[in-house]
């Protein structure tokens, strides 16, 4: 009766600490995404006082929560919604972005623009 009342007890504290396990690795994953919507907002109010020289660490945090490789994460975001993927010029919601631009006064020509997304990693390395 000792044994498995100690066996009883054994069980309860397990089950205990696999629950205890299981809240901190939500805590822990919850955490980690209010520290990333808190960096992107960091970089937001930045750059509302002052200039980014470029979009890397914007893009970087944005694809941040993807788990792949900026370099896989980026060339995914843009083959799924910028570039078609067999032509790899603008896809339809990237031709409507460009022409929202043109109707603002900034120039660019789809094609030109197809072919800076296609080496984005590329250009967003530039200074």
């Amino acid at each position: 009766e000792i044994k498995a009342d100690k066996e009883m007890q054994l069980k309860e504290i397990k089950a205990d600490k696999e629950m205890q396990l299981k809240e901190i690795k939500a805590d822990k994953e919850r955490l980690y995404k209010q520290l990333q919507q808190q960096k992107i907002e960091t970089l937001r109010e930045l750059s509302r006082f002052k200039v980014i020289p470029n979009n890397r660490a914007l893009i970087e945090f944005a694809l941040s929560s993807s788990g792949m490789s900026l370099t896989k994460a980026l060339e995914m975001f843009v083959d799924e919604h910028l570039l078609t993927a067999d032509t790899k010029t603008l896809s339809e919601y990237g031709r409507k972005v460009c022409k929202k631009l043109r109707d603002v006064g900034f120039a660019g020509k789809e094609e030109l623009v197809g072919k800076e997304l296609e080496n984005l990693m590329h250009e967003i390395s530039k200074p």
